[in-house]
């Protein structure tokens, strides 16, 4: 599972990625107190069409990262979405390729790169 979460993960540095990997093989010490015990780190920023409800598509950056929660040893993968200046809803051609993401909305992705 930790294979196919990191594959796509362009935002992970390597001492996350192993605190990561510590914490799904069972470490509870929290090595960052100072955070306090719920722990999220991002895994990746990606450049996604997003469908809104008048089924325009509106230029989104998604983030995908990792909570981990020391109280209780259990960890989620959350997927947010954030605004980029100046885009505007868009039509997309029919025929598309939509994706359904993990019962969000549908989605179409039009590049796998990063934004500064």
């Amino acid at each position: 599972e930790a294979q196919d979460m990191f594959r796509n993960a362009n935002r992970v540095t390597r001492p996350e990625k192993a605190l990561i990997l510590g914490f799904m093989a069972g470490s509870r010490d929290n090595p960052c107190p100072n955070l306090g015990n719920i722990v999220t780190i991002k895994l990746s920023e990606n450049i996604e069409n997003v469908l809104q409800s008048d089924d325009t598509y509106l230029t989104m950056l998604s983030e995908m990262h990792f909570q981990m929660n020391y109280n209780n040893g259990q960890w989620t993968r959350l997927k947010k979405y954030r605004h980029i200046d100046g885009m505007v809803p868009q039509k997309i051609p029919p025929g598309s390729t939509v994706i359904s993401a993990n019962n969000q909305q549908p989605v179409v992705s039009i590049a796998n790169q990063s934004v500064s």
